[in-house]
């Protein structure tokens, strides 16, 4: 049983009936993701959802070493977000041009007025979707008479 003080929940799993090799995609909850960045021990608890529900896996101790649990962290290094160009485009425009990386959500921030807060914080003014491909973003701005400042921030 959970422990709600400490433990947490990253769902529940079936092996289909399938027998052999089977791999779970773990949710990045926060516990998990700090105790391995840290590098500290991590214990995962399997139980069953239910009485009529049996998984049957092996342990180290198995014979057949290829047969061994085993649990891989796969990590992706967070792009550099940086806007390449501002670009005058006349009649009171500018454009914003950026590369983007696949499955990451890009959004240009504006910000008018410095310092931060002094007229309201960033605000959203542009958000490309996580797309399955790299590709180029070019966000078109109407320019006043006012300060604006502009960043990028990417999130998953």
């Amino acid at each position: 049983m959970l422990n709600p003080a400490g433990d947490v929940s990253l769902g529940q799993f079936t092996n289909s009936g399938v027998d052999g090799s089977v791999s779970f995609p773990l949710p990045l909850a926060g516990a998990l993701v700090s105790n391995i960045v840290a590098g500290t021990d991590l214990n995962l608890y399997l139980t069953a959802a239910g009485t009529a529900v049996g998984f049957t896996f092996n342990s180290r101790d198995f014979t057949g070493t290829n047969s061994w649990p085993s649990l891989t962290i796969s990590a992706v290094a967070k792009p550099l977000a940086r806007i390449a160009s501002i670009e005058w485009l006349g009649t009171n425009q500018v454009a914003l041009r950026f590369s983007t990386v696949s499955n990451w959500t890009y959004a240009v921030q504006g910000l008018a007025g410095w310092p931060a807060g002094s007229v309201g914080g960033w605000s959203n003014l542009f958000t490309v979707p996580a797309k399955p491909f790299d590709d180029q973003a070019v966000y078109v701005d109407m320019v006043t008479n006012r300060q604006r400042f502009y960043r990028l921030l990417l999130s998953r």
